[in-house]
């Protein structure tokens, strides 16, 4: 078992989007061009005279898994030049079906565009947060990261100071710094030097658990995938468990 395992069983469970609209190219390319960060496949459905249009449809393995308009789906999404992540405003609880079902697929984002990881890194994170409860890991790959990015240390401390038993990994390449209420290991696993992975055990809460785990592919390019599906976070947050906290 390994962080890449969990990704590779993820891609063989790849969906496809079927958009059900007037003849819009332009918006057709947009969720092409934004779904192609997550490997998503996005393709034109058939509407004939009368028959509803302006929605859209999940498919996984042939069957449809979620259905949402298409303005709902555009409002929830950043559809820019760029794509790269969910709308500012991203909760699980209010976002459209389609979106809520796009956990358990696989993503790619290289170095100039990882808006979509830290997206769903701190959701990970403000969902523990609000829980005030339970158990997060966080991988970050190198203890100088806590230096480097002054809101991610903000936002273990908020969780921990909150009451989230907090457990941070990376490999050491600096001295690790006072986070109060935060326990920080060293590993030098080669997968903990090369991957980033958030997971919430829910505070007992199924609908409240959550994982990411995206992992380094080489000239800093990750790929990857996220989840709220309960059974997939607790396998991810035993593995974390079993193979860097109990024998840290």
């Amino acid at each position: 078992m390994s962080f890449s395992t969990f990704v590779d069983d993820v891609k063989e469970r790849e969906k496809t989007l079927t958009v059900f609209a007037a003849n819009d190219e332009s918006t057709l390319s947009e969720l092409r061009d934004f779904f192609e960060v997550q490997n998503i496949a996005v393709r034109r459905g058939h509407v004939e005279g009368d028959e509803p249009r302006d929605f859209v449809v999940l498919h996984q393995e042939g069957d449809a898994v979620a259905v949402s308009t298409l303005r709902d789906l555009r409002q929830s999404l950043f559809l820019t030049d760029r794509p790269s992540g969910f709308g500012s405003s991203f909760d699980v609880d209010e976002a459209p079906d389609v979106v809520n079902s796009l956990g358990n697929t696989t993503f790619s984002v290289d170095c100039e565009d990882r808006t979509l990881l830290t997206q769903i890194s701190n959701y990970v994170g403000e969902l523990a947060f609000r829980a005030g409860s339970g158990t997060v890991h966080s991988g970050i790959r190198r203890i100088s990261a806590l230096t480097e990015d002054p809101s991610r240390l903000a936002l273990y401390r908020k969780v921990a100071d909150a009451g989230v038993e907090t457990h941070v990994y990376a490999a050491r390449d600096a001295d690790i710094p006072e986070i109060g209420g935060v326990s920080v290991h060293v590993s030098d696993a080669d997968e903990i030097a090369s991957a980033r992975f958030d997971v919430f055990d829910g505070a007992g809460d199924d609908a409240s658990k959550a994982a990411m785990v995206a992992f380094d592919q080489g000239e800093d390019s990750f790929r990857g995938f996220w989840t709220f599906e309960a059974d997939i976070v607790d396998e991810i947050e035993a593995y974390v468990r079993e193979t860097y906290l109990d024998r840290g």
